[in-house]
């Protein structure tokens, strides 16, 4: 019997461990992130923006996280306030002070593209009670149906 499973040692003891690891990753409960859809959808609800007079009303002093450009220091004038250059959002000091604040955090930039991309960049690494500031009252609703131009040939 040993004799017919010999030639299959080697290949064993390769693709056992490789299965009992994608096993125990596949069925872990902390294996994965939160999945990109369900997070998407409180941006889609608008349910993470906020406006100056819901800011006002939160029960919290919101974290503010100024996002600037490349230039922008990381000193903060006061406990509640942080500067910092969108590009080294994901720097160790910087998700620290996130991390250790209690209570909501509101990003905040010129650009509402960079304010939205770290929200969800921070959202998908866990980060909760997140919020961008926004100057309208309600989100943006089209004007007309999106229909995609025939002459391009998609």
């Amino acid at each position: 019997m040993m004799k017919h499973l010999r030639p299959y040692l080697l290949l064993s003891l390769i693709v056992l461990p490789i299965v009992v690891l994608v096993l125990i990753r596949a069925f872990a409960p902390g294996g994965f992130k939160p999945d990109a859809n369900n997070l998407a959808e409180a941006s889609y609800r608008g349910a993470n923006l906020l406006n100056q007079e819901q800011v006002s009303a939160l029960s919290t002093k919101p974290l503010i996280v100024k996002l600037g450009n490349e230039e922008a220091g990381e000193i903060s004038p006061s406990s509640d306030t942080l500067f910092i250059a969108a590009g080294r959002l994901l720097d160790k000091e910087n998700l620290k002070a996130i991390h250790a604040h209690r209570g909501p955090v509101l990003l905040i930039s010129d650009d509402p593209a960079i304010s939205a991309k770290a929200w969800m960049i921070l959202s998908q690494m866990g980060f909760h009670d997140l919020f961008v500031l926004t100057e309208k009252d309600s989100i943006e609703v089209l004007k007309y149906k999106f229909r995609p131009e025939t002459a391009a040939g998609i």
